[in-house]
């Protein structure tokens, strides 16, 4: 297997525990149900921002499809 597809299989990877564990969601919308530190609430921010904006590149770069999309972000977007 080559760089390139064990990267988008790792990458692939990332993605679906960071939604499985609901980075995607705005921490509005978590409050009630879990008390989530700032400092917590923030990492989980950079995560998926970082998570995001790696999807994207290596998707335009691999010429492989997007797996993160903007309609998995719950909530206001602007909290990335």
């Amino acid at each position: 297997m080559g760089s390139d597809a064990a990267g988008w299989l790792h990458q692939g990877m990332a993605n679906r525990l960071a939604l499985d564990m609901g980075f995607n969601m705005d921490p509005s919308v978590l409050s009630g149900t879990v008390a989530l530190p700032p400092i917590e609430i923030e990492l989980r921010r950079q995560i998926y921002w970082a998570l995001y904006c790696h999807d994207k590149l290596s998707a335009s770069y691999t010429g492989r499809v997007c797996t993160v999309l903007v309609c998995c972000t719950t909530g206001n977007i602007s909290f990335l």
